[in-house]
């Protein structure tokens, strides 16, 4: 899946609805946490850590999550990147698939 482009200096608001990739339906998200990774095409590790990674699950029956980018993105390099949510409840912890996108230079 991929959507965009971005472009370096803007800060984006993401919602996004979490679903079961077999049946298409709304994953209730009651009682779990979610939070965004950010990762670079090509890196090993997140761009950003801790508070910056949190998003809200903002209607857990419908499986709806929203995520601002943190301020920091302004300076994000011009490349591919992905973007994966994991969420937790209690032990267990679940992946999205990622969402491939392009960060372009401002217009």
């Amino acid at each position: 899946m991929s959507f965009g482009p971005f472009f370096v200096g803007e800060v984006y608001d993401y919602t996004l609805t979490i679903k079961d990739k077999d049946t298409g339906d709304a994953i209730d998200l009651t009682g779990q946490t979610a939070k965004v990774h950010l990762r670079k095409r090509g890196a090993t590790s997140n761009k950003y850590s801790a508070a910056d990674e949190d998003a809200v699950v903002s209607d857990a029956s419908n499986g709806i999550i929203t995520y601002t980018l943190p301020d920091a993105w302004v300076a994000a390099d011009v490349s591919g990147w992905s973007l994966q949510v994991r969420l937790t409840q209690g032990s267990v912890i679940r992946k999205t698939e990622k969402i491939i996108f392009q960060v372009e230079s401002g217009l």
